[in-house]
């Protein structure tokens, strides 16, 4: 019975973070449905996604693709530092978090696709 409560808790605190796993389980998040097309120069300090570069591609909306991501990163805990663009040409921001930038990129592509470029350094 006590296993079946702890189970229970969890899936709580699981359903209540919102957004989409991390990359690796690190606090960088994935786009939700969208497909990791490669991952070039990925290195990890400890448990923690320090410095690399995320490509994802898929069908979606630029703007609710960019309001859920930056909404999932700031629950996350990344802080947005800057944003530019619009959903017709791309959308982009920097977060921030303890020593690392963020750089988001968000594209449409032809016939309702999207680019989604993620890096990740440092401050």
């Amino acid at each position: 019975m006590k296993k079946l409560t702890v189970l229970a808790l969890l899936a709580v605190v699981v359903a209540g973070c919102g957004g989409t796993p991390g990359y690796l389980n690190t606090d960088v998040l994935e786009p939700e449905d969208l497909t990791l097309a490669s991952a070039p120069g990925v290195k990890f300090q400890g448990a923690m996604f320090s410095e690399g570069t995320l490509n994802y591609h898929g069908t979606g909306d630029v703007q609710k693709t960019y309001i859920a991501y930056v909404d999932a990163m700031r629950g996350a805990g990344w802080m947005p530092a800057a944003s530019e663009g619009d959903p017709t040409t791309g959308m982009s921001a920097k977060l921030a978090k303890d020593t690392r930038i963020l750089s988001l990129e968000i594209k449409p592509e032809a016939q309702g696709t999207l680019r989604v470029v993620i890096k990740v350094g440092s401050k």
